[in-house]
């Protein structure tokens, strides 16, 4: 079998960043000529979850309909399976015997009674559901799966969050809220989008900012942390903990406050990758298969960055610095998003204000060639 041609690059003007980047391609060229998995079901429920939740990740990456029409069947099984383990309120039971990773949480208490982090996980498992169901038009299955997606999402404020501690609870346990407060849910429910603007400025102080919350006890959820963390527009602190957390990693192998150790066949060992081309170089797919995308770049400290993405027809090309943008795309359209305190420039196209003071965009086609020049806002640097 002739090897995937790994087409995707990163620099910028931190050389330790550079080093991860690298290190976790290597990573991922090990693996490049293996065959695509197409069905999994972990003994773990909330790994098997985020196995359910990436298959729509892919055909928004990859456009690749048939892949989704082939894993539906299982997904569908898995869901059924689910389905009978709620109560009457929708929520998933714990039942004895199932297995509760929970970040490898070591206390039994810890997965008692309704799980917070479960029900958020589940609710995202019914959304995908029915955007499957829609994209392979079984009308009835997307209905149903919407209806008890929507009924799950309406009781989970409700039911986990506390006002006055600004944040979702860990568990209910015999119909009372426990004092406990982790990571987890409310991490997920800001990466699902699952709570207000404002819920998610108090979680970001009384949860992801607070020493007092018990920190994660592996990389695989420190990942999710750091995503949140970019969604929130701290992108200067993200860049410093991947260097605190992936350097260490690369060179001491210790990445874990368990004995683990650094480990090349779990995923999360090449997060930077996603983090630095998803939130630095701010490329993402807005229809399947990169059709549509947009651009956010953003320095985060850095004096620039600049990096290729591939997509399924073709490549993105993005470089930022403090003055200049510059965009180029062999395949697909969207949007180039930036903010800059003075009238930008560009060669090719009509920029447009958007939403806000010092917002604006630029429509890219393939093929062109796209400079912009500027001034950043001090919240672009």
């Amino acid at each position: 079998m002739v090897a995937k041609k790994i087409s995707a690059a990163f620099r910028c003007s931190d050389s330790t960043i550079n080093d991860i980047w690298e290190e976790c391609m290597n990573a991922i060229r090990l693996f490049a000529d293996k065959e695509s998995v197409t069905a999994q079901v972990n003994v773990v429920a909330d790994r098997t979850f985020c196995w359910f939740l990436s298959i729509y990740d892919s055909y928004m990456y990859t456009g690749d309909k048939m892949f989704v029409q082939k894993v539906y069947p299982r997904m569908r099984s898995f869901i059924s399976f689910c389905l009978s383990r709620t109560d009457a309120q929708g929520m998933i039971q714990v039942h004895k015997g199932d297995q509760v990773y929970v970040d490898w949480s070591p206390k039994a208490s810890e997965r008692k009674g309704v799980l917070s982090f479960e029900q958020i996980l589940y609710c995202k498992c019914l959304e995908t559901m029915a955007l499957c169901a829609h994209l392979l038009e079984k009308k009835a299955d997307e209905e149903r799966y919407f209806r008890l997606f929507t009924q799950l999402r309406r009781q989970l404020l409700p039911t986990f969050w506390d006002e006055k501690r600004h944040a979702l609870v860990h568990s209910v346990v015999d119909g009372k809220r426990s004092r406990r407060i982790t990571r987890h849910s409310n991490l997920f429910a800001i990466f699902f989008d699952y709570l207000t603007e404002s819920q998610k400025q108090e979680v970001a102080k009384s949860v992801i900012y607070s020493q007092s919350v018990k920190p994660f006890t592996t990389p695989f959820m420190q990942f999710y942390e750091l995503v949140a963390m970019s969604l929130l527009g701290n992108l200067t602190s993200v860049l410093e903990r991947i260097k605190e957390l992936y350097n260490s990693s690369i060179h001491s192998q210790s990445m874990s406050s368990y004995p683990y150790g650094m480990s090349l066949s779990h995923t999360w060992f090449v997060s930077p990758v996603y983090l630095l081309t998803r939130y630095i170089l701010g490329v993402n797919p807005v229809k399947p298969g990169y059709e549509e995308f947009e651009i956010r770049p953003v320095l985060g400290g850095l004096e620039f960055v600049e990096g290729r993405i591939p997509v399924p027809q073709g490549e993105i090309s993005v470089y930022m610095d403090a003055g200049e943008i510059r965009i180029s795309a062999t395949a697909g359209s969207g949007y180039l998003y930036f903010s800059t305190s003075c009238p930008p420039k560009t060669n090719v196209g009509e920029i447009e204000k958007y939403v806000g003071k010092d917002h604006y965009r630029l429509w890219i086609q393939a093929g062109e060639e796209v400079v912009v020049t500027f001034r950043p806002t001090e919240t672009d640097m």
